[in-house]
């Protein structure tokens, strides 16, 4: 299927039936569809890791929820910043 709208007005006289219920079923999709969401920000697989660590070390008690809190949020940030360079 075509990305541009010239390439495909221009193969639909050439289409076969099947092939023109596909293009006017792609048509309806991107017309009823929402953008995709963006890509994460570079870094966020490491700071998806830390939130997992943390949350276990939250859950076996052996980090304080609020030390973990800040603990997150200067990680977090060290992890983007770094990432930004």
């Amino acid at each position: 299927m075509p990305v541009s709208s010239k390439v495909k007005d221009a193969l639909k006289p050439i289409l076969t039936e099947n092939e023109a219920k596909i293009f006017d079923y792609v048509t309806w999709a991107e017309s009823n569809s929402s953008p995709a969401d963006p890509p994460n920000p570079i870094g966020s697989v490491e700071v998806e890791k830390l939130l997992r660590d943390l949350s276990e070390k939250i859950l076996f008690k052996k980090i304080p929820i609020d030390q973990a809190a800040a603990e997150f949020r200067k990680e977090a940030n060290a992890i983007l910043a770094r990432s930004q360079k």
